[in-house]
């Protein structure tokens, strides 16, 4: 991962900044961007207080649970991932859903699924205009893929038995969602 970070920036710092004073040693003037990804919760916050003393940066962390997150929020971080708490709500989709679908959090409140639609579907030739999916659940179905080619979808475009389907919906309506494409 960073040496993937080292191909899309200019300057890419690996380091351990526990104190104030290693933060003193790297020209901090220079970093825009500041992701704390330590495990440890006591280290990652000390980090984490020491970093937002430099206000015009964005900050992004890893956190171990809720109270974690909210904590490093408070102190300032932009965005802070809950790995486990978001590899566990995929696999629990996924156990309930077949394995046919992916979903990755935008934010608190909205999803990305990508379902392959398995089934024969019951509503052949009905366009997505037809099937009014984003009226039903809040929901834009933004892309297919259909035989290895990705497309933005238009309404008058119809869903097909293979096609692999990209949503972007709210996440109460997830499983409302997955279970009207799994009935297909």
């Amino acid at each position: 991962m960073l040496e993937e970070a080292k191909s899309m920036y200019t300057n890419v710092i690996a380091t351990t900044v526990s104190d104030f004073d290693s933060l003193n040693v790297l020209d901090v003037n220079e970093i825009n961007i500041v992701v704390i990804a330590m495990s440890d919760l006591e280290e990652s916050l000390m980090i984490a207080a020491n970093c937002v003393k430099y206000r015009d940066k964005k900050y992004f962390a890893k956190a171990k649970n809720e109270i974690h997150s909210k904590l490093l929020k408070t102190l300032g971080i932009d965005d802070v991932a809950i790995p486990e708490e978001e590899v566990g709500s995929r696999l629990a989709y996924k156990s309930l859903f077949k394995n046919n679908i992916e979903i990755k959090d935008v934010d608190n409140d909205y999803n990305i699924i990508h379902i392959k639609i398995e089934n024969d579907i019951d509503v052949k030739d009905k366009t997505l205009m037809e099937l009014n999916i984003r009226s039903k659940f809040e929901c834009n179905i933004f892309g297919i893929k259909r035989n290895n080619l990705f497309f933005i979808p238009t309404g008058s475009d119809v869903i097909k038995k293979n096609d692999i389907i990209s949503i972007v919906c709210k996440k109460q309506n997830s499983k409302e969602i997955l279970e009207f494409f799994q009935s297909w």
